[in-house]
């Protein structure tokens, strides 16, 4: 679709700050011809409304698919995360979309941890 966040889950938070970098872990799993993609965001939320995007990244299916060890089901990714809002404010959620995916998709061990 053209709107990735019709279908997601979110986490309201207060413990994101901004400046402070943070490594990102998590499992990812697809079903059979599983089309499409998912992203990571965290996003400042005003009155129900997002009002700033301090992190997006996407995960293609491929993306899945090649991070899978070999005779393993899930992709294992880590990566830093940096808060960088242009107002310097704190983030209020963090959340993965997956509006844009069609199919079957598992998420699992997810850790946001501040370094």
């Amino acid at each position: 679709t053209d709107e990735p966040w019709a279908a997601q889950v979110m986490k309201a938070t207060d413990e994101i700050e901004y400046g402070a970098t943070y490594t990102l872990t998590f499992k990812a799993k697809i079903g059979d011809n599983t089309q499409g993609a998912m992203a990571v965001a965290i996003q400042r939320f005003e009155n129900g409304e997002c009002v700033a995007t301090d992190h997006y990244r996407n995960f293609t299916i491929n993306d899945i698919n090649n991070a899978k060890k070999e005779n393993q089901d899930w992709a294992e990714f880590t990566y830093d995360i940096t808060i960088q809002d242009n107002n310097q404010n704190n983030p209020t959620h963090f959340m993965f979309n997956f509006g844009d995916l069609v199919g079957t998709l598992y998420i699992d061990d997810v850790k946001l941890v501040k370094k």
